[in-house]
This record gives C-alpha cells, structure tokens and sequence, in this order.
C-alpha cells in the first residue's frame, strides 16, 4: 500500500467546514477526491489546535462545553462524506505541561490540566457520535500519556504541542492493531473511565507567578481579564485569580 501525508497544517478542525485565513477548506477540497481511492485509509489528525486555544478559551470564559460539542459534531459530519470506508480518526495528544512552553507562535489558553481536560471533553463527544458514522473509527493514546491529575507525563512531546518521535512505532501499531481487529474504538479503557467530571475555577496568583500559557484572569470585581505571560504582569496592588479545574 502507498502512504500518502496530504498536508494541510496547521489547521483547525472548524476549519474543515468554516472560512480561514490558511484555506483549510479549499485544501481540502482538493485532496478528498485523493482520500476516496479503494486503496488509502484516511487518518484525520485535527482538534490540537482547537482544543489549546479555542476550545479552552471557550471552557475558561463560560465554563461549559456546548462549544466543543458542536465543534466535533461538525468535525465527524464533514470527515464522514469522504467517500472511503476506512477512515481512521486520531485524537489530539496531551498539552504541554506547565513546565514545559509554548513559543509565542503556539499560543494556548488554561493551564495544563485545563487543557488536557478539553481534551478529553473533545474526545468523549467523538466516542458519543462514532458509532453514527459507518466508515469512521476513533483511536488515541491520550490516556497512555497523561498522569491520574490530569498533566502531560514528561517527554511525551517533542516541541509543547507534538507527540515525540519515541512514540512513532507504537503509534503506528497502534492503528494497524485497530484495523487488523477491525475496532470500532481503541483506548486506555481504564484511563478514559477514570476521569471523572471537573469545573472551573479561579484560584489566586502571585504577582510573580509567570506561567507560562495564556489565560484569563479576574479581578475581584469579576470581569475576565486576557494576559499572555510574554508580557508584564499586573500591577502588585491588584487581586488576580487564575482560571484552572477542580473535581465536582
């Protein structure tokens, strides 16, 4: 069999349905008619970005996840009108941890728990809708790369937001496995069971806490402040409170 990588990146999944400045789209446009051939089996790979920016930005300023229902269900209503009857999608990987960084050309909303409880929001609505879908399939190792707090175990990635080379050959077994044994979903059962239900909150920060990722901040009067820790931090006079989860 021939392996194709039709390069789209970087791109949203909302792009796949929405206008974009990168013509996520209109690219796509192009290569479906190549992912319809009798021999390929398609690996869709969005909902990275999504979940680091859009979808935790979302999550921190209303503290719901209507947004990341409506993302995925349009995600898996457009991969599915490919013409192909074995399309594989892949779940984003964990975030960076806290330690770790994003350069300015990787911006991400929330702190790394925030962040990877996205993303298993993200993945528990693509588990809801697969089984709608008769030519799509849902794989991840997300729940091999996380700790039970919900952060991203060390070296797992190689640049803040891409899985390590080191995981190249499992992750290509990993997919063979699915197709060989013709599954409909592959996971850590016992890691995606375990995640129980979390909501958001705002804890207080020290005037020198730069962490490293975007966030929303509050004052004591309530309003949602934006601040990106490349910049000065507020003034010392002023109560910050930082966007983060706890267990319900």
């Amino acid at each position: 069999m021939v392996q194709n990588m039709y390069w789209l990146g970087p791109a949203k999944a909302y792009g796949l349905t929405l206008p974009t400045k990168n013509y996520t789209r209109e690219n796509y446009l192009r290569i479906k008619p190549l992912l319809e051939q009798s021999d390929q089996i398609p690996i869709a790979c969005f909902g990275e970005i999504d979940v680091r920016v859009n979808c935790a930005k979302e999550f921190i300023f209303h503290g719901g996840t209507d947004h990341i229902s409506n993302l995925v269900n349009a995600y898996l209503s457009e991969i599915a009108t490919i013409k192909n009857p074995n399309i594989l999608v892949w779940g984003p990987p964990p975030s960076a941890p806290d330690d770790g960084l994003f350069a300015t050309e990787y911006p991400a909303y929330g702190d790394n728990q925030t962040r990877n409880y996205v993303t298993h929001c993200f993945n528990q609505e693509i588990i809801k809708r697969i089984g709608h879908y008769s030519n799509l399939r849902f794989l991840t190792m997300f729940y091999d790369l996380i700790n039970p707090d919900l952060t991203t175990k060390t070296k797992v990635l190689a640049d803040g937001c891409h899985l390590s080379v080191a995981f190249h050959d499992q992750a290509i077994n990993f997919a063979k496995q699915m197709i060989e044994r013709n599954h409909k979903i592959m996971l850590n059962s016992i890691g995606y069971q375990s995640i129980r239900k979390y909501r958001r909150v705002f804890r207080s920060v020290a005037k020198w806490d730069k962490t490293p990722f975007i966030n929303y901040y509050k004052k004591p009067v309530g309003d949602l402040l934006h601040y990106f820790s490349h910049t000065p931090f507020f003034d010392s006079s002023e109560e910050i409170t930082c966007a983060g989860i706890e267990i319900l």
